[in-house]
């Protein structure tokens, strides 16, 4: 690779990160603006919790007891975060 096909490269890397960074910070404050913070947080917070998912459904992970009992943990948490409660679920109109 040549010098300048190497800086084109990193120029399109760089680009390509700034973009889609940009994107998903516009995305999430647009997310706190509609639902509120503690609501959007919920994003961050289930990010381990699907690339456990994605990591068994695509690459054929095994399913441990660490992955499951830590995936419980962490929705646990997200739901004390967010005051999530199942009998308002269950009662809505």
């Amino acid at each position: 690779m040549t010098p300048a096909g190497f800086v084109r490269l990193l120029l399109l890397a760089a680009l390509s990160a700034a973009l889609s960074y940009g994107v998903a910070y516009l995305i999430y404050f647009r997310l706190i603006t509609d639902f509120g913070a503690a609501s959007a947080l919920t994003v961050t917070l289930l990010i381990p919790v699907f690339a456990a998912l994605w990591g068994v459904w695509i690459l054929n992970e095994p399913i441990t007891w660490a992955i499951v009992s830590g995936g419980a943990l962490v929705l646990a948490g997200t739901a004390l975060a967010t005051g999530f409660s199942w009998k308002a679920l269950v009662h809505r109109k």
